[in-house]
Order: structure tokens, then sequence, then C-alpha cells
């Protein structure tokens, strides 16, 4: 994943790009409650949801335990990347059949863009990581951008 944050100068340019981290709201209780199994179920719909919002040439993955990373090339303004965190949540919202039931998840999401947040793949993640822990603070399940520097 950090491959993509080559040094701007590597190209002769910083393209325009949006880092998107998404943590699963109360997954914990999911894997506790219910098991490892219902949790896997939730995250491979996550990240199958997460792979049909986006562009062949942007990039998922899977940070770690209930967490996503998100790097979009190319989106050129703040209403299209708040359009698109808002469309990831309604996505990741949606029930996942497990069983003879369904699962519900929520999630957090924070939004950072390069270069205005960082053009780095770690101050573009600090960033992220900070605006979606507000929006954690707020009450979970929704997107913010982060904080011009």
């Amino acid at each position: 994943f950090h491959h993509h944050f080559m040094p701007p100068n590597f190209y002769g340019f910083a393209p325009p790009a949006t880092l998107f981290v998404i943590d699963l709201d109360h997954f914990k209780q999911i894997n506790d409650n219910l098991g490892h199994e219902a949790g896997d179920a939730v995250l491979v719909a996550t990240a199958e949801r997460i792979r049909q919002a986006i562009r062949a040439s942007d990039t998922v993955a899977r940070y770690g335990g209930d967490e996503f990373v998100v790097l979009v090339v190319d989106i050129l303004n703040e209403a299209d990347v708040l359009g698109l965190g808002e469309k990831l949540c309604n996505l990741l919202r949606e029930p996942v059949p497990w069983r003879a039931s369904v699962l519900q998840a929520t999630c957090s999401l924070g939004i950072a863009l390069c270069p205005d947040n960082g053009e780095s793949f770690n101050a573009l993640f600090q960033q992220a990581d900070r605006a979606m822990y507000q929006v954690k603070e707020r009450g979970r399940n929704g997107a913010a951008l982060a904080d011009a520097n």
C-alpha cells in the first residue's frame, strides 16, 4: 500500500489524492457476542462493498482488525470526496446476511486530502485517523474531512 506514496518529484507532480480511514463501529461486540465467524462475515462484506464502490484504479486494504484504508486518486473537490465518504458509510450500513439472520454494522470514516493534509502516507493517515476519531466522538456512523494544515 505504501508504494502508492512515492515522493511527488518521482512523477514530476503531486497528483490529487484522498485517503479514507474506515473503522467499523462496535465491531468487537460482534466478535465477542457472536464469534469470529460472524466477525469474518462482516469483514468480507465490508471489503467487497468498498471494492464495488471505488474504481479499479483506486486501492483498498485492510489495515488491521476492523480498519480499512482506501486511496482514491484524482478527486478534485471536497464535495466529491465527502460524497464518496457518505456513499461508503451507506453501503457499510446495509445488513450483512449471516446464517439465518443478518448482522448490522456502521462505520466511522475519516478523510484526508493530498496535498492539503500531507504528501506522505503517514501524514495523510494521521490526519484521516484524527478525523475518524472526531466522528466517533460525535456518536459514530458518519464521515468527516480532516482540517486543512
